[in-house]
């Protein structure tokens, strides 16, 4: 019994040592890096950055407004805002959800992509409107901010 369970055994080994794949490995070249230059130049700008409290744990984005301001979301759902140097701290709204990504529009409005709550947006005043949490009939899911050159607003 135990050499048969062995013969079993090394016909599926040799199987799978055999077995036909359409997998046809190729090598690669990695290209040359970029110089250093430019974009890519050294630089020491991170050095005298600083942590600043903000109140509460998580927040994923930080923007600034015309007045200098900064603005932080928490993991809580607030809303943060203080001076650039971390005085002046306070609740600017709460969300009631999980902002990730914030930026102001022309209008000085603050746009929040919530990730519970959808695409928010909050008056200067501090007034919550709900810009979009569907579409088509689907609630949005993890709304998030994704980056690039262009702005929101």
């Amino acid at each position: 019994m135990l050499t048969l369970l062995l013969l079993i055994a090394a016909a599926i080994l040799l199987y799978l040592l055999f077995w036909p794949v359409p997998v046809k490995p190729i090598s690669w070249k990695a290209p040359a890096p970029p110089a250093a230059e430019g974009v890519y130049a050294v630089n020491g700008r991170l050095q005298e950055a600083q942590h600043l409290p903000a109140g509460g744990a998580g927040p994923e984005d930080v923007i600034f407004d015309s007045q200098g301001r900064l603005y932080v979301g928490l993991e809580d759902g607030r809303i943060m805002s203080m001076q650039p140097d971390g005085s002046g701290l306070e609740q600017f709204s709460k969300t009631g959800g999980r902002p990730l990504g914030l930026a102001f529009d022309a209008d000085s409005n603050l746009l929040i992509a919530d990730a519970d709550k959808g695409l928010l947006s909050i008056d200067p005043n501090g007034k919550l409107m709900v810009l979009v949490n569907q579409i088509n009939g689907r609630k949005l899911k993890f709304t998030n901010h994704e980056y690039s050159k262009k702005s929101w607003g």
